[in-house]
């Protein structure tokens, strides 16, 4: 895949991070962990899990920091971000968590639960939320009734779709999503992966999806990274991903893998 004519967002540069056990062990959940993002385009990483796929997404998303590395947005190293300039960066980089329930206030509308990035970086006022709630649901899909409704009356489905009208609130031109259908049933996954992909046109947003299961992100990511104990084992196009691969370990994931009938398609 040529990237010559791609406008960069991010960047990961050689990012390592350690962590000490309690018997005071050092344990390496990424070792020099270099990728980057492409305005527009989906960047899949895939690996069994403990590989240090969200640690790496804890670090894009600034919830941790790299103990050596660059990750670069637009340019700028944003690990080195203290405060409020740190704080800012973050509306341009937003997260879908694998639970949604988890990242919700059960005692929490949805309106509230959608609008409270934009009131968070005063983008809209109190008065505006009613409208900005009706207008991000309608993008994923669900009736404006649902801007009433608490957490718990929404099934798994619904409550990804109210995570995703979150992270587009602030128009992000980074979004992070870990696991983000692997709790939800095939068919499911096929209405939210079709739903990602049709943001992402209208978005031109740049999209990490991780998971375990290859043949998914296979079948909309652009771009894929296969992760092993902390380090990228390899790095192919989706399209040459089966023809190309080389690795050992990428080798067993495909062939541990299973198809996804009727997966939308990649993204051109």
């Amino acid at each position: 895949m040529s990237h010559e004519k791609e406008e960069v967002i991010m960047e990961a540069k050689h990012v390592t991070r350690r962590f000490l056990s309690s018997d005071k062990e050092v344990f390496t959940a990424c070792s020099d962990v270099s990728l980057t993002l492409y305005k527009g385009k989906t960047l899949g990483i895939a690996g069994e899990s403990g590989c240090g796929k969200s640690t790496f997404l804890r670090m894009l998303t600034l919830l941790d920091t790299p103990d050596k590395g660059e990750i670069l947005y637009r340019g700028q190293d944003i690990t080195k971000l203290k405060g409020e300039k740190r704080r800012q960066i973050r509306q341009h980089i937003q997260m879908v968590f694998q639970d949604p329930s988890a990242s919700f206030h059960p005692k929490m509308k949805v309106r509230d639960i959608i609008c409270e990035p934009l009131l968070n970086f005063k983008r809209i006022s109190p008065k505006e939320k009613e409208e900005a709630a009706r207008k991000l649901l309608e993008m994923v899909e669900l009736p404006e009734d649902f801007s009433g409704r608490y957490p718990h009356s929404m099934s798994g489905g619904q409550k990804q779709r109210v995570a995703i009208a979150r992270a587009i609130a602030l128009e992000p031109e980074v979004i992070v999503m870990d696991e983000a259908t692997s709790a939800l049933d095939v068919s499911v996954q096929k209405n939210m992966i079709e739903l990602i992909v049709r943001l992402q046109k209208e978005k031109q947003t740049a999209i990490v999806f991780v998971a375990h299961d290859l043949a998914l992100v296979q079948s909309f990511a652009h771009e894929i990274a296969v992760m092993r104990q902390g380090e990228i084992v390899e790095k192919l196009p989706a399209e040459k991903l089966v023809s190309d691969a080389k690795h050992p370990y990428t080798r067993m994931l495909l062939e541990s893998g299973f198809s996804l009938s009727g997966s939308p398609e990649i993204v051109s």
